[in-house]
């Protein structure tokens, strides 16, 4: 929660009286602050796997971003661009340590993984809700200073609660016996298709923007619609979702790539719909804009609880906080790969939503062939060793 409260005030109090930037060199900075979270993840998967272990690990983490919040609230420009370099290093320790650990609680208890990871994606979509709102609230009627230091009690919070973490270390060598020659290569395509699924996700959000922009639109609806008003739709409707998956995967615990290729179809339809808005009447356009929410927010509980699930299933669990490093940090880097490109995408969004649900289909059909030429496969291979 309280690395997303951070993230939402963040621009405002560079651009304020802390270090009175402009928009443009506060954007700058946030960018590369992102960047160095993307490599403290990195590093944070070194010590929680090589160095130390995830307790330990997510307890530096904590306090290294306390002592980062405390020092963005003292009056000196180094010590505040020192503060937000310590948040940056403490939140990358903390979040692929916890997902990790998290993980390896679940590691030989692999029916329940589907199940853990969505209810994870449920309090992780909780506590960004609440820290967005609950921050932007905070730090315009109390202050800036408030704000760093709600979220330095937050983070001691953290520390606290990562003293309870135990690690399990003859249980993940028992299991890593059960790991399968092929871990390498699902791993490694469901890290693949994570990142291509939010490269796609990008795409459409950069043309609801444009959607919400066009004149005839606003003209309809007024400002009511807004980017905000369809980030709080897409919190209530994913939340009921992930609650409704969670509590469906307990029955249907298997075929995770297949729930994948479910979450791509979903994501085509989305598309489409996105598509629709510009070939309908502007009373109609509404009803596929607010569908197109529906049908991502149900692709992205296909798919982002099984991609941590198919990871944590096949990693080594002594390289599983690397593996997590990689798998953020590579679905990071394809939505920030598009940045430069983001006024050629706005220009041409319909265009690229077209190719986007083009590649979502592709994906789900290779996906479902994949899936039952293997499944055919491993029959086959069944049939013949019990005649023989």
């Amino acid at each position: 929660m309280c690395y997303y409260g951070i993230r939402s005030i963040l621009i405002l109090y560079m651009v304020g009286e802390a270090l009175q930037l402009g928009d443009y060199g506060a954007i700058t900075i946030y960018k590369y602050l992102t960047y160095f979270l993307i490599l403290t993840q990195f590093i944070g998967g070194i010590f929680g796997d090589f160095v130390l272990n995830n307790k330990k690990a997510i307890l530096i983490g904590g306090l290294l971003a306390v002592v980062g919040c405390i020092n963005t609230i003292l009056p000196s420009e180094y010590l505040v661009y020192l503060g937000l370099a310590l948040m940056t290093f403490g939140t990358g320790f903390i979040k692929t340590n916890i997902l990790a650990a998290f993980g390896k609680t679940y590691i030989n208890h692999k029916k329940y993984l589907n199940t853990a990871f969505s209810f994870y994606y449920l309090i992780v979509n909780i506590g960004a809700f609440i820290g967005f709102s609950l921050f932007a609230i905070i730090s315009t009627k109390l202050g800036f200073v408030v704000s760093f230091g709600i979220a330095a009690i937050l983070y001691v919070v953290i520390s606290l609660i990562s003293l309870a973490i135990s690690e399990g270390k003859e249980k993940l060598e028992y299991d890593m016996q059960k790991v399968s020659s092929n871990s390498v290569l699902y791993v490694v395509v469901a890290i693949f298709l994570s990142a291509l699924f939010w490269g796609i996700y990008e795409l459409g959000g950069t043309h609801t923007s444009v959607i919400l922009s066009n004149g005839d639109f606003t003209g309809q609806f007024g400002d009511n619609i807004s980017l905000g008003f369809i980030n709080q739709l897409n919190f209530y409707i994913i939340v009921p979702l992930l609650i409704f998956g969670g509590i469906l995967w307990l029955k249907f615990h298997r075929s995770q790539f297949l729930k994948i290729a479910f979450g791509f179809l979903c994501m085509s339809l989305a598309f489409l719909q996105l598509t629709n808005v510009a070939m309908v009447d502007v009373e109609d356009s509404l009803f596929h804009l607010i569908s197109s929410i529906f049908f991502l927010a149900l692709a992205e509980i296909c798919i982002g609880p099984m991609v941590l699930s198919i990871v944590t299933r096949y990693t080594n669990p002594k390289f599983l906080t690397m593996t997590m490093a990689a798998y953020a940090g590579i679905s990071f880097s394809i939505v920030y790969m598009l940045s430069p490109v983001s006024d050629i995408v706005y220009d041409k969004s319909e265009l690229f939503t077209f190719l986007g649900m083009i590649l979502a289909a592709a994906i789900t059909i290779l996906l479902f062939l994949a899936v039952f030429l293997r499944r055919y496969y491993l029959r086959n291979n069944q049939n013949q060793s019990s005649t023989t």
